[in-house]
């Protein structure tokens, strides 16, 4: 029954959850990996980096660049390959 709950729950619930676990939990360092969820990864990305203090993300995503926040670093398909830089944004 929990499972079915979890599974039903919208998403903003889930990383509350989550954010909230990390902050009860004391946890200092986290990796999270999310393989092409772009509508969930930047909103959980972003509220966990509020709840602690060394987060390393790995987010794939087929967003367009320019799409993507200033706080992340983004590799575009292919352009690695071809010489060009990779974007970068410095944190405000």
């Amino acid at each position: 029954m929990a499972i079915s709950k979890i599974l039903r729950a919208p998403d903003n619930e889930l990383i509350e959850a989550l954010v909230e676990a990390i902050k009860t939990a004391g946890t200092q360092q986290l990796s999270i990996i999310c393989d092409g969820l772009w509508d969930i990864a930047y909103p959980l990305v972003d509220q966990v980096m509020e709840a602690t203090p060394r987060l390393k993300a790995l987010v794939t995503s087929r967003q367009k660049a320019g799409e993507i926040p200033k706080e992340f670093f983004c590799i575009e398909y292919d352009k690695e390959r071809k010489g060009l830089h990779i974007r970068r944004h410095s944190v405000a």
